[in-house]
């Protein structure tokens, strides 16, 4: 027993590395040749592409800092003449929510003004004519892609688990078909005998 547990704690390890080392990683267009990227979940922020010459390409204008002061991307607006976002900060690898570093990017130059701090980002007049701002937090733009994977995942495991621990896989899928029997059984009676109650009054 103790193997089959080494070999499902490995199994569960190498998965969830995969799942690290990209499966999360995307990248997300936010209209005019700007994108979010996302390498890891310390290293998010906002890019400018030329898909003229490829998909890939293209220049990080907000990003975490390597020297360990800016962290990743938390926010972000998009007006029709600007960008607007801010990164938290980090102390170590632990992010740092109390610090906030802005920024303004002018989409026809793609000029960045940053990182400034809040209450100067705040007097900003690009800031203050887009007000009332409407902040976005960046997300997956197809969070479903990754669900085929995760079943993968699971699916394997369960696999294992069931041939390594039979005596319980089984009553447990037994008992799981039996209930599924059971409400089958029994909604459509109780259909039939609602639509006799309607008949009848």
């Amino acid at each position: 027993m103790t193997k089959q547990l080494i070999a499902a704690t490995v199994l569960l390890i190498a998965t969830s590395s995969c799942f690290a080392m990209g499966w999360n990683d995307y990248r997300r267009d936010i209209g005019d040749g700007y994108r979010i990227y996302r390498c890891n979940s310390y290293d998010i922020g906002i890019s400018k592409y030329d898909i003229s010459i490829s998909k890939y390409s293209g220049s990080v204008l907000t990003g975490a800092d390597r020297n360990g002061l800016i962290g990743p991307l938390q926010e972000y607006a998009v007006t029709d003449d600007y960008i607007f976002a801010w990164h938290c900060g980090v102390n170590g690898w632990d992010l740092d929510q109390t610090k906030e570093y802005c920024y303004v990017i002018e989409k026809a130059t793609s000029w960045v003004i940053g990182p400034i701090s809040r209450e100067e980002f705040d007097r900003r007049p690009e800031v203050i004519a887009a007000s009332p701002i409407k902040w976005e937090i960046p997300t997956h733009p197809q969070p479903w892609s990754l669900l085929p994977l995760y079943l993968l995942v699971l699916g394997i495991w369960l696999c294992f688990m069931a041939v390594s621990y039979y005596w319980i896989s089984i009553p447990l899928l037994a008992g799981v078909i039996l209930l599924i029997w059971f409400i089958c059984s029994r909604w459509p009676n109780k259909a039939r005998q609602k639509e006799s109650d309607s008949v009848n009054a």
